[in-house]
């Protein structure tokens, strides 16, 4: 992480890259997930996107969520794989659970467009809602939503939003 960030050392990416691949190895999920977007975005490292999905995937199994978010985008958007909104939907579902608000707003974008899942606008909010109150930055989408549904709708949303919120919090 310090060749990554460049914090006490010069930065050198590829040099991260072949402490990632160390640590990954020996299962380290998040040195996986470092491994994984390093592949996926070409930093240090020549971009492979089949191999970013195996990190991603390794690093996901052991619950990253940031990995799971990533494995579902990769499955949403065909990246190194046949496109699979099913697998996307798992994937984003088991990130979005871990309070992963990209993940959670990624959710509405399926549902928005009855990608993988049947297209339910009221549903769709709900989720851009829940990652909206969690932290995302997805006023646009939002505000695309909001032209398409109606002001009881978008009620209906809220309440989903609230309900989705309570079946997302982790047991005390």
């Amino acid at each position: 992480m310090l060749y990554q960030s460049g914090k006490g050392v010069e930065q050198d990416h590829a040099a991260a890259c072949l402490w990632f691949q160390k640590a990954a190895e020996q299962g380290i999920a998040g040195s996986q997930y470092e491994l994984a977007l390093s592949y996926d975005l070409g930093r240090g490292i020549r971009q492979d996107y089949e191999r970013a999905r195996h990190w991603y995937e390794q690093s996901a199994e052991q619950g990253n969520h940031l990995a799971q978010n990533n494995l579902g985008m990769i499955h949403h958007h065909g990246k190194g794989t046949t496109r699979d909104y099913v697998q996307a939907i798992k994937w984003y579902r088991l990130s979005a659970e871990q309070g992963n608000a990209s993940a959670q707003n990624n959710i509405g974008v399926l549902y928005a467009f009855g990608s993988g899942v049947s297209e339910d606008l009221v549903t769709a909010y709900a989720w851009c809602l829940l990652a909206k109150t969690n932290g995302n930055k997805n006023d646009r989408f939002m505000k695309f939503l909001e032209k398409k549904i109606s002001t009881p709708q978008i009620v209906s949303a809220q309440m989903l939003s609230f309900k989705l919120s309570a079946e997302l919090q982790p047991e005390p």
